[in-house]
């Protein structure tokens, strides 16, 4: 494609890949509110991935955010990246406190010397 034809094949490009990084979030968004100790780990790589597709398709320079509809859509998917970074903050927040109840809790298991390291002196840290 050359002119005009190249240059609207980049935007429906670059308006699919906004449409398909959102999707993407908002899924990773629906996971963390259906099961708040869901591992969301899987969705880091489509992130990565969507974004670093969507960044090449802007640098290229035909995908242009002074178009009106691509820049509605990446509206959307902004509105998407902030709930998932509010999510994201709150899972983050949850996981911590888990991590804390599970280090006091062996704490506590290891100060009646049951799981003590006998190779190891008392009072040693």
């Amino acid at each position: 494609m050359t002119g005009e034809g190249a240059g609207s094949g980049a935007r429906a490009n670059a308006l699919r890949l906004i449409d398909r990084l959102r999707a993407v979030i908002e899924e990773e968004n629906a996971t963390i509110r259906r099961d708040p100790g869901a591992d969301v780990s899987g969705f880091v790589e489509a992130k990565n991935r969507g974004l670093y597709e969507l960044e090449l398709a802007f640098t290229a320079g035909a995908a242009r955010m002074d178009d009106a509809e691509i820049r509605a859509r990446a509206g959307t998917l902004k509105a998407a990246l902030d709930d998932n970074e509010r999510l994201l903050d709150a899972h983050i927040g949850a996981v911590g406190e888990a991590l804390n109840l599970v280090e006091r809790a062996s704490g506590a298991a290891t100060g009646d010397g049951t799981y003590a390291n006998p190779r190891r002196p008392k009072g040693y840290l």
